[in-house]
């Protein structure tokens, strides 16, 4: 009888152990896939993941009344001396938004601007590299590359998406000590998807002045926002195709503001 309710206990026993581990599985399955799930959602930026449109800060310190020189951040209000090679931000400050989220914790921006020269209203995405807000560089301009896509290049950039890895490669090669750490700015590069199509980066008489836009207004944004470098040393384009020429023919016309171009299968006969 003994034996016998020892063996019913035991028994009990087990199938509870047995009833815990199940119920152990099913809540570390469904962890792991709440987990899993989480983190694809937040990779494509699906629903409460995405921050698409959310305000974006790039640690930017710009003066509140958008006048005068930056002031160095975390340097007690200091500011650089005047032979710096340093340009500080001087304000407005623009209104970025998300437009994506790359994998290392940096985001995109865009605002949409008007140029103070030519007068033309159109979107610019921004990326600033994880080290801009870093202690380290806190006193320190970062070079900008301003990458203009190929085709109409309007309402969108193409640079500005994750999958063709622009911005991870760049953060990719920095991390590795292989590339400096620097700011990419991506212009819309034509006015509208419209006929006639191209403008070619330039001012033609009784259209918007895209050449002003490229070469003028759009690093006045980056001016105005970011810790830059004041020479000519500081600013590249990048481009393919129709942004090829365009960035092509910017720096060769003002090699005085820019230093380097890469034209990748740049367009060589003038579209508009």
């Amino acid at each position: 009888m003994t034996h016998s309710a020892n063996g019913a206990y035991r028994s009990q026993g087990h199938r509870r152990a047995s009833r815990a581990k199940r119920w152990t599985i099913v809540v570390a399955s469904i962890a792991v896939l709440g987990l899993i799930t989480g983190g694809v959602l937040k990779y494509f930026e699906i629903g409460p993941f995405s921050r698409k449109g959310e305000p974006v800060s790039f640690g930017q310190d710009v003066p509140a009344n958008g006048t005068g020189g930056g002031q160095a951040g975390g340097n007690d209000g200091a500011k650089p001396a005047a032979d710096s090679k340093i340009a500080m931000p001087t304000g407005p400050k623009a209104d970025f938004k998300n437009a994506n989220t790359l994998s290392d914790g940096t985001e995109i921006g865009v605002v949409t601007y008007t140029g103070k020269k030519s007068g033309f209203t159109g979107k610019v995405w921004v990326w600033a590299p994880k080290q801009y807000k870093e202690e380290q560089y806190k006193d320190s301009g970062f070079p900008v590359l301003i990458a203009l896509p190929g085709g109409p290049g309007f309402p969108v950039n193409y640079w500005m998406g994750t999958d063709l890895g622009l911005e991870s490669s760049v953060a990719k090669w920095s991390k590795e000590g292989k590339s400096k750490p620097f700011i990419i700015a991506m212009p819309v590069l034509n006015p509208r998807n419209a006929d006639p199509l191209y403008w070619d980066g330039s001012d033609i008489p009784g259209q918007p002045k895209m050449g002003t836009w490229l070469t003028e207004d759009v690093p006045q944004l980056i001016k105005e926002n970011f810790r830059t470098i004041k020479s000519r040393d500081g600013w590249a384009f990048m481009g393919s195709s129709t942004g090829g020429f365009a960035g092509l023919k910017a720096v060769l016309k003002h090699p005085d503001k820019f230093k380097a171009v890469i034209a990748s299968g740049p367009d060589i006969v003038p579209d508009s």
